[in-house]
C-alpha cells in the first residue's frame, strides 16, 4: 500500500534524518542533522524504481 498524502514535512523530519543515521557517515550527520532538526534546512530523498 502506498500512502499518497504524506505531509511535505515528513521527508525532512523523518525520512532524511533516518537515512543519514543509517548511512553511518558521522561527518555528514554532524553537518546536516542540526539544520534538519531546527528547520533551517530541508531534506529530500529520491526513492527511484529499479530499471525495467
Amino acid at each position: 500500500m502506498v500512502c499518497k498524502q504524506v505531509s511535505p514535512c515528513v521527508g525532512s523530519a523523518v525520512f532524511t534524518p533516518e537515512a543519514l543515521l543509517a548511512s553511518g557517515d558521522a561527518e555528514a550527520c554532524a553537518e546536516l542533522l542540526p539544520g534538519l532538526a531546527d528547520g533551517t534546512s530541508v531534506g529530500t530523498m529520491d526513492l527511484g524504481l529499479p530499471a525495467a
